[in-house]
């Protein structure tokens, strides 16, 4: 399986190594957004006066290490890429099939209807019982058409 986000165009191991090093780039925001949930649980545990209950305070926490540990797992693999040329052509070998960039497309679609599907299921049934759920989730619906819209205008003038 190829990474949700490593397709690549890279034509040589040169311009992958570049791709690969703004990944770690993206990583290390990925380990600071995690850092900041955490501290976000951890203060509103201990120092901020927010009524939250314990369960919330769990899944930020959760959150904020689970992104944390998955950010430096990462930057620690792509680093032992970059260090072994041989494991770099491998990776962007991989990266750059089109049968694989061909099977991401159709499950990025796939992940997609099956996200507007269950969004529309949330948005009538909990809807019943929580109002201010349809708007939450009406505005989720809207986030997600319009970033779809205007994105694809954007490469349609692009390519």
């Amino acid at each position: 399986m190829i990474g949700l986000f490593c397709a690549s165009n890279a034509k040589n191991d040169e311009e992958y190594r570049k791709a690969v090093k703004k990944k770690q780039r993206y990583l290390i925001y990925l380990f600071i957004a995690g850092a900041v949930t955490l501290a976000v649980s951890l203060l509103a545990h201990s120092y901020w006066d927010v009524q939250i209950n314990e369960h919330m305070l769990g899944a930020y926490a959760g959150v904020g290490t689970g992104l944390m540990a998955a950010a430096l797992v990462l930057w620690i693999r792509f680093q032992l890429v970059l260090k072994n040329p041989a494991k770099l052509k491998e990776l962007r070998l991989s990266n750059t099939d089109e049968r694989n960039q061909e099977i991401g497309k159709k499950a990025y679609r796939f992940a997609a209807t099956a996200l507007i599907i269950a969004l529309y299921g949330t948005w009538l049934i909990g809807g019943l019982w929580y109002p201010v759920l349809t708007k939450i989730v009406g505005v989720l619906v809207w986030v997600f058409l319009i970033t779809y819209v205007v994105s694809y205008k954007v490469f349609e003038r692009r390519m």
